[in-house]
């Protein structure tokens, strides 16, 4: 698993899916869901871990009020976030193609920092 800083969390935005957890190292809930991450980095996923506490900048950008919370990048565009844990299976399923279209909310969906209200109005 790949930890992201403000400094190289550019990378998430190449390629096709690209699943990003904010997290601490506090949380026990966030330790727990690691295993399960890195077996999905294990399948070829790419997969990223932001530590909020070091990364304030990004946590406040994408709107991170609790952790953990997941969002999930599909060619450079948020498609879905959410908050807590899944096992392997659910967090599978969640990054299936067919489960992570960008929505048709008619916003410009920027590859760079878009917009947190794009995510509070787009992603559930």
């Amino acid at each position: 698993m790949l930890q992201l800083t403000n400094e190289n969390f550019e990378q998430v935005y190449e390629g096709d899916t690209f699943v990003v957890t904010f997290s601490s190292p506090f949380c026990g809930p966030c330790r727990s869901f690691a295993p399960v991450l890195e077996k999905l980095g294990e399948t070829g996923v790419k997969v990223g871990k932001v530590d909020v506490s070091e990364e304030e900048e990004l946590a406040i950008h994408f709107g991170i009020q609790v952790v953990p919370t997941t969002i999930i990048f599909h060619k450079g565009d948020a498609v879905k976030k959410f908050s807590g844990v899944l096992d392997l299976e659910g967090l599978k399923e969640a990054i299936q193609p067919e489960t992570t279209k960008p929505c048709n909310c008619g916003q410009p969906h920027a590859k760079k920092w878009w917009l947190i209200e794009w995510l509070k109005s787009c992603v559930k």
